[in-house]
């Protein structure tokens, strides 16, 4: 083998390393599910993934220089290839370095499939044949290889999973006096769980899941792995994208209190309705025991028809009230009201005396990435990075509202909201166009529509180095690269 053919392999390497570890970052942000995949694949993000001009530019080469290939034009071919793997490689090192590569957590499926691909990679190198063409040719079928090494992967992560759950099934039920307090809907699960974990834990030992573990695995795995013998209060979120999963989740963990935080059109592309939301969130509510007690967010319409519902059954229902109570919250957003009146109810429902409430109320944190001011000099950064929904978007321009001076707005467009989402879109572009000075995108999803709401102040992928005063609202798990960069430079 050659020093060109070595330099080759080397840059071919590089640039498939690159593309993989990104896929399995995308496919690990889906969940490895098949739906949200082909969901994924229908907005102009996803589309991107596979009909970028840099995929269409490939495909051609490939096609334009298999015939020179067929025509005694070998060495042009080679050389084509080299140079294109070699300009890859550069930028992508060029990303390396200002740490822009996007990174999966190295969990046993992921390591599985980068296994596999190893060997696999190795076979092409080495199987006979002109090494140029068996090397861009795999480069091409790179996406559909990953695709089926997760399909192909889903076997056995399944097996291991069912151990675990399994497993996570026996410690709850050898855990008779922990209490379990599940918390589900559209938004405000995270910062719910939080909130309460802070509460709750100044009577009882608590664990809670962490971060956004709340899919089965997830919440199987918090269980197996930090569920001690004093626990008393096992606080869970409970994520759900169609109708049978909470009940799943509820099988798990025995909840003995439900708490409904709002619904809305998250997600509806999966669930297919917002009726089908309801209905799976409620499955929560089926799974209490008579006993048991459903707590609901009074501000939200579909929440009252539940509990509605709820008392039908004969379910022990309390609603939060919109009224403050005398409550004083030192947060940034209004809208944690909403999740500080339920976690009121169930505060006092356990016993911690209601002015005790109160005094924690007011000492509450918020949880990181979600509405965080940072301040920088003259700038005032807020990060709701963690995640995103049509409420917690509108709720946090309310609080950018507030601020006096330039107001800039940069956004992640919110996905799998199905037959909702342009009204969304346009109902969020028009509030942003209000309330900001500017409006950046980090993808051009929706991109229509916000234009259409905000009438014009829209702009994609601005360099913010050069702002140096104002106020910044950082929306969505993609500003958050947005951010760190800002930060970074600063």
């Amino acid at each position: 083998m050659g020093n060109l053919e070595t330099l080759l392999i080397v840059a071919f390497s590089i640039v498939i390393f690159k593309n993989t570890i990104f896929y399995l970052f995308w496919w690990q942000m889906k969940e490895y599910r098949l739906d949200r995949f082909l969901i994924h694949l229908n907005i102009r993000q996803g589309r991107e993934l596979l009909f970028s001009k840099k995929e269409i530019f490939k495909w051609l080469l490939l096609f334009f220089t298999s015939l020179m290939f067929f025509t005694n034009l070998q060495d042009l071919f080679f050389w084509l290839v080299l140079t294109l793997f070699l300009i890859e490689t550069i930028f992508y090192l060029i990303q390396l370095f200002k740490k822009e590569w996007k990174w999966p957590d190295f969990t046993f499926k992921t390591i599985l499939i980068m296994i596999l691909f190893f060997l696999l990679c190795l076979g092409i190198i080495f199987a006979p044949g002109f090494l140029a063409i068996k090397l861009l040719i795999f480069d091409r079928l790179l996406f559909l290889t990953v695709v089926i090494l997760v399909i192909l992967t889903n076997i056995p992560a399944k097996i291991y999973q069912r151990f675990i759950i399994q497993k996570a099934r026996q410690k709850i039920k050898n855990h008779p006096n922990l209490l379990v307090i599940g918390i589900t809907g559209s938004y405000g699960k995270s910062s719910t769980k939080e909130f309460l974990a802070q509460i709750l834990a100044s009577k009882f030992k608590v664990l809670k899941t962490p971060a956004n573990f709340n899919t089965a695995i997830g919440i199987a795995r918090t269980i197996v792995k930090d569920l001690k013998k004093d626990h008393q209060v096992f606080v869970c979120e409970m994520g759900a994208y169609k109708k049978g999963e909470i009940k799943t989740l509820c099988d798990i963990v025995k909840p003995e209190i439900g708490i409904i935080t709002g619904l809305n059109e998250q997600h509806q592309a999966l669930f297919g309705s917002l009726e089908n939301t309801i209905q799976a969130k409620f499955e929560l509510i089926e799974a209490l025991p008579k006993k048991g007690l459903a707590v609901f967010n009074g501000y939200n319409k579909y929440c009252l028809q539940m509990a509605e519902k709820a008392r039908k059954m004969g379910r022990k229902v309390k609603v939060a009230k919109k009224e403050r109570d005398g409550l004083k919250i030192n947060l940034a957003g209004k809208h944690f009201l909403e999740n500080i009146q339920m976690i009121k109810i169930v505060a006092e429902e356990l016993g911690i005396q209601p002015k005790e409430t109160v005094r924690l109320i007011e000492r509450l944190d918020l949880p990181p990435q979600t509405m965080e001011i940072i301040k920088k000099k003259d700038l005032i950064l807020i990060n709701s990075t963690y995640n995103s929904n049509p409420q917690g978007v509108l709720a946090a321009l309310d609080f950018l509202k507030t601020f006096k001076g330039q107001k800039i707005f940069v956004f992640q467009p919110i996905i799998e909201l199905g037959k909702a989402s342009s009204r969304v879109h346009q109902e969020i572009g028009k509030k942003a166009g209000e309330i900001c000075d500017q409006i950046i995108l980090t993808n051009k999803n929706n991109y229509q529509d916000l234009f259409k709401g905000a009438k014009g102040k829209i702009t994609f992928k601005k360099d913010l180095s050069k702002i140096k005063k104002g106020i910044i609202l950082f929306e969505g798990k993609g500003a958050a690269s947005y951010l760190k960069l800002l930060i970074t430079n600063y």
